[in-house]
């Protein structure tokens, strides 16, 4: 009889060193995940604000200088409604051009 309860107590304790190892190793390995997927979500929000402030910076920007037109499909309507300034700014062009060959000379 006293090895029937010896041998209870020790498979007992072995149980619960056994179960005690495997409790404390998955509450580490569970802080590990959840640290890492707290990290996670926060470098995913950081890029959520910068794509955000991004869009918002080129929705909000001016026509004339909108540099992402290719993007939007704006591209070919900017250069119709823009001819006119770049004929201006060739003529300008060809004016400083001879301003600067009288100088010169």
């Amino acid at each position: 009889m006293n090895f029937l309860i010896g041998a209870f107590l020790i498979v007992g304790i072995l149980f619960m060193c056994t179960f005690m190892f495997i409790g404390i190793w998955s509450f580490i390995v569970h802080i590990k995940n959840y640290r890492q997927i707290r990290y996670q979500n926060y470098i995913l929000e950081k890029m959520h604000q910068k794509l955000s402030s991004i869009s918002d910076n080129i929705s909000n920007c001016d026509d004339t200088n909108n540099d992402y037109a290719y993007l939007t499909g704006e591209e070919d309507i900017l250069d119709i409604n823009d001819h006119e300034n770049r004929d201006n700014k060739v003529t300008d062009f060809k004016h400083m051009k001879e301003n600067n060959d009288s100088n010169l000379s």
